[in-house]
């Protein structure tokens, strides 16, 4: 009896030990090709300065790097690390004795407070005292015993991370360089850690010149990469991720389903091909929304594409171009009033019975009043040809955007010619991501971006449009190669206006 009662005692203070520590209990997962243990076993080695746990969506990445948070502000001799490392076979000897201060950085503030203070809360133990929590700015957790954990976020600025002394640094996804150096100078007093963990969207950036490529010359001796592969994750149904990888292009879906540092190379739109995303030019009806894109130039060409959506199924149609070297704004906002102004009316559609025009020419109109037709027996006359949107050839654009860098244009447009732009979304890798999304096939095998074959420059320009192979410095992400890149350009600005991902909206108008 004695020893029920010791083994019942035993199971409560058991359970009661691991709600009140819940990384004690926290299973890493594990699969043939890889695994979420193998990843954090492979930062974890002793020697290592930096760590680089990559992953695609839903690999299980973040859950790590907040386990590896609370472990290190613990210490490894805590019983609940102690637990948490049998439980996952791990060795950490690479964590410090007796509790620990740490830092967590997401990249924006609205990140930390919505994803990484979250995460980290998941396996604080019982009894931690949070400052500001789900504020705004930075946000302090102190667990019982001493160990601290400060969260700040990359859009600070390498400022914020200076004055400390950290026993291990976390950044959740690719933070700017200079903000990097900065904070792991922070570890310096106590021989510590930095690990990062990311989806390496950018292409192959610092993060992978000194933390990944080992041939490279900025490799830093003392790093340790492991990439997740989303698939491998049990926790995630697998219908999920295809449908989820299906939006993306094939640059993308490897850094996303991989964690793959993809090399940018080669062709941007590789998924782009005549035989699918080119289709016979034909008239679009009135009901489809408009919109219009610019980009200027003068000893290079400007480009204007006019596109409308197909609300059925969603095909963003690029149906018109203008594109051409040489002209002036003036020149050019001319040319594009005069394609949208209806030849029969020259834009003034209501005309009174004797006017001239109706007389030489009474065919092309009729009366407004039921008892008046082709320009007889009514007071006031209308354009047959642009009845359903007078003086237009169609609608007019539901938004025209514009390059953000180009305000003179813009006001042009405006002030002289009644031509008013938003700024486009400038963000290259997210509208390249937008623009790649609508040429990717759907599960019907169509794609949800075609380009009638009038734009023949357009359809040129997508085909040679390439990756800057010498960019391979600094903090820059990989990008297009700018040359002959107007109509992509445009199409970006376009597609990132669009985007279903962030629900476009409107800016400020000019």
């Amino acid at each position: 009896m004695n020893d029920a009662r010791r083994a019942v005692a035993v199971l409560d203070r058991l359970r009661r030990f691991l709600a009140t520590f819940p990384i004690a209990r926290a299973a890493l997962w594990t699969a043939t090709r890889t695994s979420q243990r193998a990843a954090v076993a492979a930062v974890l080695v002793v020697g290592n300065l930096v760590g680089l746990i990559t992953g695609g969506n839903r690999s299980g990445k973040t859950e790590a790097g907040a386990m590896l948070a609370v472990a290190f502000a613990l210490g490894r001799d805590h019983p609940a690390v102690v637990a948490w490392a049998q439980v996952n076979r791990l060795d950490v000897s690479r964590i410090q004795r007796g509790p620990g201060v740490v830092c967590c950085s997401a990249l924006t503030g609205n990140d930390s407070r919505r994803v990484q203070r979250e995460k980290v809360a998941a396996y604080l133990p019982a009894g931690t005292e949070w400052t500001n929590r789900s504020g705004a700015g930075e946000a302090t957790a102190r667990l019982p015993g001493g160990g601290v954990i400060i969260f700040k976020s990359n859009d600070q600025g390498r400022r914020a991370f200076q004055g400390a002394a950290w026993h291990f640094l976390w950044m959740d996804e690719e933070h700017d360089e200079p903000v990097f150096n900065e904070a792991r100078m922070r570890l310096a007093d106590h021989g510590g850690l930095a690990v990062f963990t990311m989806t390496p969207l950018k292409g192959r950036t610092w993060v992978w010149r000194r933390f990944s490529e080992r041939t490279h010359e900025d490799y830093e001796p003392g790093a340790a990469d492991y990439a997740l592969n989303s698939r491998d994750n049990p926790h995630v149904p697998q219908d999920y991720l295809d449908r989820l990888l299906s939006n993306y292009g094939a640059h993308e879906r490897a850094a996303r389903e991989q964690g793959s540092f993809v090399a940018l190379e080669g062709r941007v739109f590789g998924d782009f091909a005549r035989a699918i995303h080119v289709i016979p030019s034909r008239p679009i009806p009135s009901s489809w929304t408009r919109y219009q894109g610019w980009d200027f130039g003068t000893r290079n060409p400007a480009c204007v594409l006019w596109a409308a959506l197909d609300p059925a199924d969603d095909v963003l149609h690029v149906y018109r171009e203008h594109y051409r070297a040489g002209w002036t704004t003036k020149q050019h906002a001319e040319h594009v009033t005069e394609v949208e102004t209806c030849s029969a009316c020259r834009g003034e559609p209501e005309r009174s019975e004797d006017d001239a025009l109706v007389q030489a020419s009474p065919r092309g109109w009729e009366s407004v009043h039921p008892a008046g037709v082709f320009g007889f027996g009514g007071d006031e006359l209308r354009c047959v040809a642009c009845v359903e949107h007078p003086g237009r050839t169609e609608p007019e654009p539901e938004w025209r955007v514009a390059d953000p860098a180009a305000k003179g244009d813009r006001k042009t447009l405006a002030r002289h010619h009644d031509i008013r732009t938003i700024p486009a979304d400038n963000a290259v890798r997210s509208g390249l991501n937008d623009v790649a999304e609508r040429l990717a096939l759907d599960v019907e095998g169509r794609p949800h971006l075609v380009i009638h074959d009038s734009c023949r420059n357009t359809i040129a320009e997508a085909e040679g449009y390439v990756w800057d192979t010498t960019r391979r410095k600094g903090n820059d992400a990989d990008a297009p190669l700018k040359r002959n890149d107007h109509a992509m350009d445009v199409l970006r600005y376009m597609c990132r206006q669009l985007s279903r991902r962030s629900g476009g909206g409107l800016g400020a108008t000019a």
